[in-house]
């Protein structure tokens, strides 16, 4: 039996409800396109993190278990193996290809269980690669590997501040256009510092000696007029946040960055109609949009509200043999979570994953599972760490001191917020179920 290919098109920091699956403005075609697709509306990341989210994605975990947090964790932090591990062992070429890159907490040789792992960047922000640049890289990528069994991770950042993509990006911002006029001091002293620092020249003659696709796809450092970076950041955020004189048109940046990303993604689906047979796609976000919420506000309400944890799914495919398989067209509004793809991935490849009551195979959703899912997060440069425990219409929160883990199961001495008792034992009894559960699914499907 021919294997099935899997695409995962992480779209870095897209907020469910700016998302292709909710608003056309932002994502023209992709929100023509949604209806060819499998579509979850009630999808959640389990923090507003990457590493956090690839942590649970490729190993089914809840971020207490995994133990991926932040850029000062790992992903060795664990014992349980990965999903990319289980596809090698099955024969198939293990790819994240990305323009953001994870190596800050990692051994730069530690491919963290892919085959390959290709950081084409040391940092999304000083040296972003946009999408249709990325395309150019992904399609050489992928003619390169033909003839391959595949899991292939391709990782876009265009929605992540700062939001600098390289077409229209200050479309409908006259106040920012004003705001730039206005502090043409700051821009000439931009240029003057990117065209003559000596640092700068040395870091970027040593960045490109190392990542050698980023010649030609990437402005160094950042262009020349940028109000979101030296020295014009923190004036800037002054007027989106307390004066909000730049609010509107702060979000008028991030639907221009939308537009284009949605252009991106566009151009590359094109690409696969022709050139993936016998493939799944997964279209997703990792989280929310940090910079879309007001910090003070985060500072109080923390990082795992709605808007930074609900996000965007779609499962699709361009082979009609697949779509008919797999019933890959429709809405689906139950519960699912970001840790819901690795048993899912499991199952399409041939991997029996044990019933369970607390994970969703997303490609035969169950719509009498009764379950909660979690949404963790824990770093030292927050001002606490959070646990969420939550359904569609039940929510149980604690927060606890920061630091850089979370416990696998919370005893009530570190909660510091106030609690109810009754919902600190509703989630106990279900944690210990769940954590149990993972440990003995870990010796169900090693081969």
């Amino acid at each position: 039996m021919t294997k099935i290919n899997i695409v995962v098109l992480l779209l870095d920091a897209v907020s469910f409800k700016y998302s292709w699956l909710k608003s056309e403005s932002h994502w023209p075609n992709l929100y023509k396109l949604k209806d060819n697709f499998l579509n979850f509306s009630n999808h959640y990341s389990v923090s507003n993190n990457t590493r956090n989210n690839l942590g649970s994605i490729t190993k089914g975990l809840e971020p207490s278990l995994h133990k991926y947090l932040n850029r000062e964790t790992s992903y060795r932090s664990s014992n349980f193996q990965s999903l990319q591990k289980y596809l090698t062992k099955m024969d198939y070429y293990s790819l994240y290809y990305a323009t953001q890159s994870l190596h800050h907490s990692e051994n730069i040789l530690d491919n963290l269980d892919f085959t390959e792992v290709n950081y084409l960047t040391p940092s999304m922000a000083d040296y972003y690669i946009p999408g249709k640049k990325f395309n150019k890289l992904i399609i050489d990528k992928v003619d390169n590997l033909k003839n391959k069994n595949f899991f292939y991770f391709f990782h876009y950042t265009d929605v992540h501040a700062p939001w600098e993509v390289p077409e229209n990006r200050f479309k409908n911002t006259k106040k920012i256009k004003k705001f730039i006029g206005k502090n043409i001091i700051g821009v000439l002293k931009r240029w003057y510092w990117l065209k003559f620092n000596k640092n700068n020249k040395i870091k970027n003659k040593d960045t490109f000696s190392k990542y050698k696709l980023l010649r030609g796809n990437t402005l160094p450092l950042g262009p020349v007029i940028s109000p979101e970076r030296f020295p014009l950041r923190e004036k800037y955020y002054k007027e989106v946040w307390d004066t909000r004189t730049l609010y509107n048109d702060h979000l008028e940046l991030h639907k221009n960055c939308c537009i284009y990303e949605d252009e991106s993604i566009f151009e590359i689906l094109n690409y696969f109609k022709k050139n993936s047979e016998n493939t799944i796609f997964f279209m997703m976000s990792d989280h929310g949009n940090n910079d879309l919420i007001n910090p003070k506000n985060r500072h109080i309400d923390g990082n795992l509200t709605k808007n930074l944890i609900h996000v965007p799914l779609s499962i699709f495919s361009f082979d009609e043999k697949l779509m008919n398989k797999f019933n890959l067209k429709g809405n689906c509004d139950v519960i699912t979570s970001n840790t819901d793809l690795f048993n899912t991935i499991l199952n399409i490849t041939g991997y029996e994953f044990p019933k369970n009551e607390f994970y969703q195979n997303l490609l035969s959703v169950d719509q009498n599972l009764k379950r909660y899912i979690f949404a963790e997060f824990n770093s030292r440069r927050q001002s606490f760490g959070e646990v969420k425990m939550f359904d569609l219409n039940n929510e149980f929160y604690f927060r606890i001191k920061s630091s850089n883990t979370v416990s696998e199961l919370l005893s009530e001495n570190e909660i510091i917020n106030p609690y109810n008792k009754n919902e600190y034992e509703i989630y106990k009894n279900y944690k210990i179920k769940l954590n149990n559960f993972n440990i003995e699914r870990e010796k169900k499907i090693h081969l």
